[in-house]
């Protein structure tokens, strides 16, 4: 078998070993057991595509923080229709191109998209972001093992990232 089918293969497994494990649990939130720090906040993270066909994931994380609080007793109907315009949110789209040498060499993790409704912070998410996908980026690169899996470089990731709660904070 010539290496490069080999490899295909390989890559194809990863990717089969990665949907069955994610979509059993519906989002790698429920997977990894994640939890929101606070029951007035929401965190998602799912997978969008995974075709080893041209070697790219893409992967949604969402983090939301509903700042309505039900004092007065208002109905829960309306109690939501008021959060629809007060609550912060974090949307990122991000996405891994793997190498034809992979699993010798890391995925390459971008940035696709940043959608964001936030309190006015002194931080420049898209920035920020870019900055964390930077240095994953080049400490996969000198890091990697050919025995690492998808689903454990995107946990190292999300801890990377997982700041949000602070970022949507005001100053």
């Amino acid at each position: 078998m010539p290496a490069s089918i080999a490899l295909k293969n390989a890559l194809d497994l990863r990717f089969e070993r990665l949907e069955e494990r994610v979509l059993n649990n519906s989002s790698f939130t429920e997977y990894f057991g994640i939890a929101p720090p606070n029951e007035n906040e929401e965190l998602d993270i799912k997978l969008v595509t995974a075709d080893s066909t041209e070697g790219i994931v893409v992967i949604d994380i969402l983090f939301q923080k509903h700042t309505t609080q039900n004092l007065l007793k208002i109905p829960i109907e309306i109690i939501r229709h008021i959060d629809n315009f007060n609550h912060y949110y974090l949307r990122l789209r991000l996405k891994l191109t793997f190498p034809v040498e992979y699993p010798f060499q890391p995925p390459v993790w971008s940035l696709e998209k940043i959608q964001q409704q936030t309190k006015p912070t002194h931080v420049d998410m898209k920035e920020y972001y870019e900055y964390i996908i930077e240095k994953h980026n080049s400490q996969n690169a000198t890091r990697w093992s050919p025995s690492t899996f998808i689903d454990k470089d995107i946990l190292l990731f999300f801890t990377r990232i997982n700041h949000f709660e602070y970022l949507t904070e005001a100053e």
